[in-house]
């Protein structure tokens, strides 16, 4: 699987620099990929949501909800414990990471570099 085309978008926020798309073979599309500044390093986030927890009502609500969404009543579920947010997408070996990472930094350092 390769890395066939990539678009970028900057962003004007100190953390967040930038989002990508990627699209591996031309026939598989990856979007929201984040091009994030972490501890003075530049590195990839890849698609990812909150974790949810299971109301009394059956309701999937986001953990930091203090109200389940469709019924109403308060949660008094503690903090999930571990990781808060799931990755959506993401490359199952190390040398695919590795080429999404070279082909989405190469594609954010060029797209800086242009004159708006």
């Amino acid at each position: 699987m390769r890395v066939t085309k990539v678009e970028v978008k900057l962003w004007k926020d100190p953390k967040v620099l930038a989002s990508a798309s990627i699209w591996l073979d031309e026939d598989f599309a990856v979007h929201e990929i984040r091009i994030v500044k972490r501890n003075g390093s530049v590195v990839l986030a890849m698609p990812n949501r909150k974790v949810t927890v299971k109301c009394e009502c059956g309701e999937r609500n986001p953990f930091d909800l203090i109200y389940c969404g469709v019924c109403g009543k308060k949660r008094d579920c503690p903090k999930p414990q571990g990781r808060l947010f799931k990755d959506l997408a993401h490359p199952t070996n190390t040398k695919l990471r590795d080429e999404i990472e070279a082909a989405v930094l190469k594609a954010y350092e060029e797209k800086k570099q242009k004159p708006r």
